[in-house]
């Protein structure tokens, strides 16, 4: 409850203090997330000036589908991408109907190249420092890919 009441908000995080942002899962990660401005920055800052690592698992792919290069390209196109696919929804679900975008549908339109395992395995995509998950089962391979990394830096 502590790190609850006292997490920053984003115009309190100084990015040059970070190697890595992680989106992590769940629906929530389909609303505001996706669009914030100042969550964009501080990814996009520790992404291409500090050379740190872009992560995401599960839904949380959402939060990476707008972020965009100094050059103006999304961030995904033309890389290996993974989250939630389309084909593990329960399309017709309420839930479903109220999401504002299909994550895989979005990341094609980037330029990305969606791929996703079995349900309920973990399967993750690895491009350079863009490091995602299918699921939640993914969680611990994407951490320990995130950890690789950074030890390297």
């Amino acid at each position: 409850m502590y790190k609850l009441a006292y997490t920053l908000a984003p115009e309190q995080v100084d990015p040059e203090k970070y190697l890595a942002v992680h989106y992590v899962g769940g629906g929530n990660a389909m609303y505001q997330v996706t669009e914030n401005k100042d969550i964009q920055a501080i990814s996009m800052h520790v992404y291409e000036q500090n050379k740190g690592i872009i992560s995401a698992v599960c839904h949380g792919t959402a939060g990476i589908v707008n972020l965009k290069l100094a050059s103006g390209e999304y961030l995904v196109a033309g890389r290996k991408i993974t989250g939630y696919p389309t084909a593990f929804e329960k399309t017709d679900a309420a839930y479903y109907q109220q999401f504002p975008f299909s994550i895989e549908s979005l990341i094609k339109q980037r330029g990305g190249i969606f791929n996703y395992g079995q349900r309920n395995q973990s399967f993750i995509e690895v491009e350079g420092r863009i490091i995602t998950g299918t699921n939640y089962q993914s969680s611990r391979e994407v951490a320990q890919a995130m950890v690789k990394q950074l030890n390297n830096m």
